[in-house]
């Protein structure tokens, strides 16, 4: 899901988002972190919840123009409540 978008090109110059295809990329600037930290409080019975911290080293992005989207958060957000038997 992750990827760095900053290449060392061919130049020695540092591209941002060259394209997957540019031929002039010799490798990513650096690396990714794929960990994902989490922490959910609830009520003590189990009924509601008071707070969720995700911690994970991406931005969300929209699908270009007029169109959003929620992208990973959203995702992750009905993940969470279906695991938890919830909707929201």
């Amino acid at each position: 899901m992750s990827f760095n978008r900053r290449y060392v090109m061919r130049d020695g110059t540092v591209g941002w988002n060259p394209g997957k295809l540019n031929t002039n990329v010799v490798r990513a600037a650096g690396p990714i972190d794929p960990d994902v930290a989490l922490f959910y409080v609830e009520t003590p019975d189990g009924k509601r919840p008071l707070a969720t911290y995700i911690n994970f080293a991406m931005h969300p992005d929209t699908m270009g123009g007029l169109q959003i989207s929620a992208d990973y958060p959203g995702m992750l957000s009905k993940i969470l409540g279906e695991y938890k038997g919830r909707t929201w």
